[in-house]
Formats: C-alpha cells, sequence, structure tokens
C-alpha cells in the first residue's frame, strides 16, 4: 500500500509540475487520468498476484497431502507387517533363557525335593535307628544281664550326645561360623523388637544372642521329652516278639515305627513348654531354658554390624501390624 501511494504522490507531483500553457491543459488533463488508470490497474495486477500465488500453493498443498498420505500408507502398510505388541516378539535367544530358567527351577526343585528326603532319612538313621542299633550292641555286651528298663534312658543319652557332637562339629567349619553369626544376629533383632525398641543396628547390638525359644533349644527339649515319654510308654521289642513271633531286628524296627508314631505328641508337649519359658521368668522356665541356652553357645555367635542390617532387613517384612499380635 505504501509503494502505491508513493506512485500516486509522484504522479501528482508530475501533473502539477507540468508548466501550464493554451494548448498543454487538455494534455495535462489526459496524463493525470492516464496515471489515475494506471494507479487503479496495479492493485488489481497486485490482487491478480496474490490470486496467482495463492493458487499455486494450493496446488503445492495437495501434493505435499498426497506425498504425506502416500507415505503415511506405506507406514501404515509397514506397521501393520510389524507384530500388534513388540514386547510379545520373541526371539531364539529369549526362547533359549526361559528354556534355561525353567530347567534351573525343575533342577533348583528336585535338589530341594532330593535333600528334604534326605535330611528326613538322616535324621531317622542318627536320631531313631543307630541309638536303638547301639543300645542293642551295649546289651550284648552284658551278656544274660537285662538292662532294658534303661533302654529309652540309654538311647535318648545317645541321640543328645549326636546332637551336641553334630553341632559342635559343624562350629568348627568356617562357613557355618558365618552361619551362627547371623543366627545371633536374628536373635538380638528379636529382643530389641520384644523390648519395643525402634530396629535399629545400636539398639539391636546390646541384646543378648541367646534367645530361649531358638530352635536349637527347642530341639534340644524334644529329645529331653521324649526320653521321659518313651520311658513312661511301655514299648519294647519283647513285647512285638511276643505279639508276632518275629525276630529281635524286626521287634527292634517296629519299636522304632511306634517312636516315630508318638513323635507328634513328644514335639506338642515340648512346643507348649518352649513357649512358658518364653512367656513367663521365674525359677521353672529358666530351668527349662538353661539346657538349650547352653547349647546356643555353640550355634550362635556374635554378629558384625552389616549382618544386624541383615537381620533387620528379613524381619521387617513379617512384623505384624498389631504388636499384640506378636505375643507368645
Amino acid at each position: 500500500m505504501s509503494e502505491e501511494m508513493n506512485k500516486e504522490a509522484e504522479v501528482q507531483e508530475e501533473a502539477v509540475d507540468i508548466p501550464v500553457t493554451d494548448g498543454s491543459e487538455e494534455e495535462a488533463a489526459d496524463t493525470a487520468q492516464t496515471a489515475e488508470e494506471e494507479t487503479s490497474e496495479e492493485p488489481a495486477q497486485t490482487e491478480e498476484t496474490e490470486q496467482s500465488d495463492q493458487e499455486a500453493e494450493s496446488q503445492k498443498e495437495p501434493e505435499t497431502k498426497t506425498k504425506t498420505s502416500f507415505f503415511g500408507k506405506k507406514k501404515k502398510e509397514k506397521e501393520q507387517d510389524k507384530p500388534a505388541d513388540n514386547v510379545s516378539e520373541e526371539k531364539p535367544e529369549d526362547k533359549k533363557d526361559e528354556k534355561k530358567d525353567g530347567d534351573n527351577a525343575a533342577l533348583t526343585t528336585a535338589v530341594a525335593v532330593i535333600s528334604g528326603i534326605l535330611g528326613v532319612g538322616l535324621a531317622i538313621a542318627l536320631f531313631a535307628i543307630l541309638p536303638t542299633l547301639i543300645f542293642t550292641g551295649i546289651q550284648t555286651l552284658f551278656g544274660d544281664t537285662d538292662i532294658s528298663a534303661f533302654r529309652s534312658l540309654t538311647e535318648g543319652i545317645i541321640k543328645i550326645a549326636l546332637f551336641v557332637g553334630y553341632l559342635w562339629l559343624t562350629s568348627l567349619m568356617k562357613t557355618m561360623k558365618r552361619l551362627y553369626q547371623y543366627h545371633g544376629a536374628e536373635h538380638k533383632t528379636i529382643f530389641c523388637y520384644e523390648h519395643g525398641e525402634e530396629l535399629t543396628v545400636e539398639n539391636v547390638r546390646k541384646y543378648k544372642r541367646f534367645h530361649p525359644r531358638c530352635g536349637t533349644s527347642f530341639i534340644f527339649l524334644t529329645l529331653a521329652i521324649s526320653i521321659l515319654v518313651y520311658t513312661l510308654l511301655p514299648i519294647n521289642s519283647e513285647m512285638f516278639i511276643e505279639a508276632f513271633g518275629v525276630s529281635k531286628l524286626i521287634g527292634d524296627m517296629l519299636r522304632v515305627c511306634c517312636k516315630i508314631i508318638f513323635l507328634p505328641i513328644v514335639v506338642g508337649i515340648s512346643y507348649e513348654l518352649i513357649r512358658i519359658a518364653g512367656k513367663y521368668d521365674n525359677v521353672l522356665t529358666k530351668i527349662i531354658s538353661a539346657p538349650g541356652l547352653a547349647i546356643q553357645r555353640l550355634t550362635t555367635k556374635e554378629p558384625a554390624d552389616e549382618m544386624i542390617e541383615v537381620a533387620i532387613a528379613s524381619m521387617k517384612p513379617v512384623l505384624p501390624e498389631n504388636a499384640e499380635d506378636a505375643k507368645w
């Protein structure tokens, strides 16, 4: 617009500068009219130029859209060729890893089952069959002297000796010593929680590593109660020999089977006693807990601070929301 105004001003100046003569008035009028026509034509030309530019741009846009739609179609076709979910696409390496994980899980399960069977079998062999065989050998040494009245007591003492000897031997191993340090950290952490203190390394460290409800104390108490129960129950090999006419060895094995059948009763009594020992603090509970606490000197060691941290981290997820629920 500024250019158009400038041109009009120039035309008017030219019209003004023309000298007025007798014959030039008509020429001046014609010149002014011509300038006005040129001025009026220029906007029209400008509008036509703008329209042509818009038409050119509108022609380019369909081409661009066509190209965009063309490439978009190609891209869409490529996306359709791909799987809907990239995560679900399985590579051969992934399948191998899954197969390997499955094999490892199956192997771990098999090892756990075999270890469990061997563990139960070893426990029965050591604490049920072996004491019976040892007593039978002792009976043979005494000849005709009948010592069967002391059978349950003798077998019980043999069991306790085997148990304590096993713990002492394992405490000499370096790896087991580290395990017993974690055992001590567990006891300290439980003591700290039972006293209502915050579970921190500083608070846990100051407590004892000997706990009256320890599993070691429970096993020892079970062995001690078994001596009492099997002494009171009149189960011996002779009753099976007389009743079924079997050999001495078969009679001893039948007696072992009966002792295994009565084992839940022995374990139940031991469990209730250890609960009482952990709940109350008096002379009777101290007597009940004393042997187990003494054996814990073999199965617990003073832990390092990082072991206490592990014990705290392991205990927090299993704590009940209500502290009263954790009381025995």
